[in-house]
């Protein structure tokens, strides 16, 4: 059984991958935002038409930075309470 400084250390590591997890995720989005404003200027349109898949990748990757800060908060509380 892992000592409180271990498990310390090992919480730590798993908050680092978290947010390391968070950070890739947001380069992510903005490529996806950088594509959709390419798309948008090629069709030079009031009204472009953008493909669903676009708006969808979206959501899920805010979905999954949610989840993943949802995670990071609960590591921390938890953390502290040792």
């Amino acid at each position: 059984m892992p000592g409180l400084e271990e498990l310390h250390h090992l919480l730590g590591a798993v908050q680092t991958g978290l947010t390391e997890a968070q950070g890739h995720f947001s380069q992510a989005k903005s490529h996806l935002d950088e594509a959709i404003r390419a798309i948008i200027e090629a069709q030079g349109q009031a009204d472009p038409w953008l493909p669903p898949q676009l708006a969808q990748a979206v959501e899920q990757i805010e979905a999954q930075v949610g989840r993943l800060a949802g995670a990071s908060e609960l590591l921390t509380a938890y953390q502290s309470r040792l």
